[in-house]
């Protein structure tokens, strides 16, 4: 993986950590998530599939051990060099829109949620 892929993969990770914040992801939900990301994908511009990224840590890890919002942020910050204020911008948004995908919103999502914007305020 290049340097420049490891902000995606740190955001995949934290990701499936709001997905799976109020319980197992169901398939249905795996199916939206993926289209929530695909279309976000659209929205930016890099020479790589952002989902292609972030679904391969689906098909590697098993639960949420493995899946750890610190170890997502290790990936986002070991490639900090690539992370403008509007790619940041975006991060949020896409994590706020996973959130908000499968109602209601836990008060874990939203602890996720506002974690995630404050510390990549200060990356």
């Amino acid at each position: 993986m290049e340097i420049k892929e490891y902000p995606f993969y740190g955001l995949g990770i934290i990701a499936f950590c709001v997905a799976e914040s109020d319980g197992e992801i169901q398939q249905r939900e795996s199916r939206e998530l993926k289209e929530i990301i695909h279309q976000w994908n659209e929205s930016i511009n890099t020479d790589f599939d952002v989902t292609e990224i972030i679904f391969s840590i689906l098909a590697k890890t098993k639960g949420n051990d493995e899946l750890s919002y610190e170890k997502g942020m290790k990936y986002i910050s070991t490639g900090k060099e690539e992370m403008t204020e509007s790619l940041k911008e975006k991060f949020i948004l896409l994590i706020n829109d996973i959130a908000h995908a499968f109602p209601p919103v836990t008060e874990s999502e939203l602890a996720i949620l506002n974690r995630f914007r404050t510390d990549l305020k200060h990356l």
